[in-house]
């Protein structure tokens, strides 16, 4: 099992660290998890010096408190910090009383920008080669993570049924997201000119990683592309991802098969892309007439007699 944890190198502090991750491991969360789970149980432990079960309710609030001002957290991520604490007092001191009295901040629903298509296309016009092309137009075709770009193997692909499987990344689930021609035909020549990406060792082991690129890599180059492109936004490989939603919805997409194709566990979080969407006008339908076409003669016998 990969551990995703420091130890501190207090013995007790060690043990509830480490039986921390293994409920994490077990419970299949995803390392991302794990370690921003650990790492809020070993801040909470540095700063309060005693374990969230030997706290109070105050004592344990001040400590958040103490933490967000030290860290600068905004209240995303001092939520999901408070997630660690929450799911520790839960799980493995089995405090349901403290785990209960933690507040939990509420967010406002938040508002990003949106990049049209002619900033889609000019970013795709200041790509320097094929590398960044294929990767930057990956995002956008298909909506995934930086993670998930990361983690794929060109084994994912199948070129036949142009689809791309993403595997375990968050939420331990598997989905399954489409691709175009255009995808297809970029994906074709990429793997020709970067065949070294693809070599495998004797022992058959891939040789490189598909992307070749850390996430610093990652964003460093989508920086350089979006400079030299003089778009002002702050442009982010998931604002690549807010882009493919409403472009989705704007073309046609439905919102259900949305939620599928970016892997969303609850609806209402794929329901705020409505909102930046421009969706054409529905018809007005009549339910009657659609019911009373199928059954034409019984309606006119009826109407008759």
């Amino acid at each position: 099992m990969r551990k995703v944890y420091k130890r501190t190198g207090h013995t007790q502090f060690d043990n509830a660290i480490i039986a921390f991750d293994n409920h994490l491991a077990i419970s299949g969360k995803a390392i991302a998890t794990r370690k921003a789970y650990n790492l809020s149980l070993i801040r909470f432990l540095k700063i309060s010096n005693k374990l969230p079960e030997h706290c109070s309710k105050i004592e344990i609030v001040d400590t958040i408190l103490k933490i967000k001002e030290i860290h600068g957290f905004g209240p995303s991520t001092l939520k999901h910090y408070i997630y660690g604490i929450r799911y520790y007092l839960k799980h493995i001191a089995e405090r349901m009383d403290l785990f209960m009295k933690i507040p939990i901040p509420t967010l406002k629903v938040y508002d990003f920008d949106v990049l049209n298509v002619e900033e889609i296309q000019l970013i795709f016009k200041n790509c320097n080669n094929i590398r960044d092309l294929f990767i930057l137009q990956l995002l956008y075709e298909t909506g995934i993570r930086l993670n998930e770009l990361l983690s794929i193997n060109y084994q994912d692909f199948d070129l036949y049924h142009k689809t791309l499987t993403i595997r375990n990344i968050k939420n331990n689930k598997t989905r399954v997201v489409y691709f175009g021609e255009s995808m297809k035909r970029l994906l074709i020549e990429y793997h020709t000119q970067y065949r070294s990406l693809f070599s495998k060792t004797k022992n058959e082991f891939q040789f490189h990683p598909f992307i070749h690129l850390s996430r610093s890599g990652v964003r460093y180059m989508m920086q350089s592309v979006v400079k030299r492109s003089g778009i002002q936004k702050h442009v982010s490989c998931h604002l690549f991802r807010h882009a493919f939603a409403v472009h989705y919805l704007n073309f046609g997409g439905q919102i259900y098969q949305l939620q599928k194709l970016l892997g969303h566990s609850h609806i209402n979080t794929t329901l705020l892309y409505l909102q930046y969407a421009i969706l054409a006008p529905a018809e007005n339908i009549s339910i009657l007439d659609t019911l009373l076409d199928a059954n034409k003669e019984i309606n006119t016998s009826l109407i008759r007699a």
